[in-house]
């Protein structure tokens, strides 16, 4: 039985099912990447419209590392320096943190729920200790 999963950081409503250790999850895999890391970005809008608070043109984010690793984001489109303040708040907080990728091993996933609906992700022992991710299956039931 082949079937995919997707997941999704927030999606829907949690309706209190989950994947437990022991229960009806056989394995999980963690997989990080440092790819797109960073953790000070300079925000440049339209007309090389920048970012200035307390003397400095950048945003850093120090949630994961201490060390300082730079990039540069350009966008045309900004024309506010709010905007484009809180658009690179939010792209610095999803790149300053390695990105993760899970593989799970399921009990008979099919008789779990139907095609379509989700099911929240735990697992202690590798710093999930609360629903962080949703798994969707997707294709044809049975």
């Amino acid at each position: 039985m082949n079937k995919r999963l997707k997941f999704h950081t927030r999606r829907g409503r949690d309706r209190g099912a989950y994947f437990i250790e022991r229960l009806n999850l056989r394995s999980l895999g963690v997989k990080t990447s440092s790819y797109g890391f960073y953790t000070r970005l300079i925000p440049i809008g339209k007309d090389g419209l920048h970012l200035w608070r307390d003397g400095q043109n950048y945003i850093e984010n120090h949630q994961y590392s201490d060390k300082v690793i730079t990039s540069i984001w350009r966008d045309e489109r900004y024309t506010v320096t709010a905007a484009l303040l809180e658009d690179a708040q939010a792209r610095l907080d999803e790149a300053s943190t390695p990105a993760r990728a899970y593989t799970a091993e399921l009990v008979d996933l099919g008789r779990l729920w139907p095609v379509g609906r989700s099911r929240a992700l735990l697992d202690g022992q590798r710093g999930l200790a609360r629903p962080v991710w949703r798994l969707w299956l997707r294709g044809k039931q049975g």
